[in-house]
C-alpha cells in the first residue's frame, strides 16, 4: 500500500466489509443455535467446529501440523 497510497481508503473499506461479514455470519449462528434450543429444549451438546485453521499456524518445524491441515509438513 505504501507503492500506492491512494488505494489505502479502498482497502480499508474492504477491511471493514470483511469484519461486518464475519459479524453478521457470528449472528446467523447465534440464531441457528437459539432455534436449536427452541426446537430441541437443550443446547447443542458439542462445541461449533471452525474450518478456519489460522490460528494453529507453526511457529516452527519441529511442531507437528494441525490434523485438519491438508499440506504435508517438512
Amino acid at each position: 500500500m505504501m507503492e500506492k497510497p491512494q488505494i489505502i481508503t479502498a482497502c480499508t473499506h474492504l477491511l471493514f466489509i470483511a469484519k461486518n461479514i464475519e459479524r453478521a455470519g457470528d449472528q446467523a449462528t447465534n440464531i441457528a443455535e437459539i432455534a436449536y434450543y427452541v426446537i430441541e429444549g437443550r443446547p447443542m451438546k458439542d462445541a461449533r467446529p471452525k474450518r478456519d485453521d489460522t490460528a494453529f499456524a507453526r511457529a516452527s518445524k519441529d511442531e507437528q501440523p494441525h490434523p485438519d491441515q491438508q499440506d504435508s509438513a517438512s
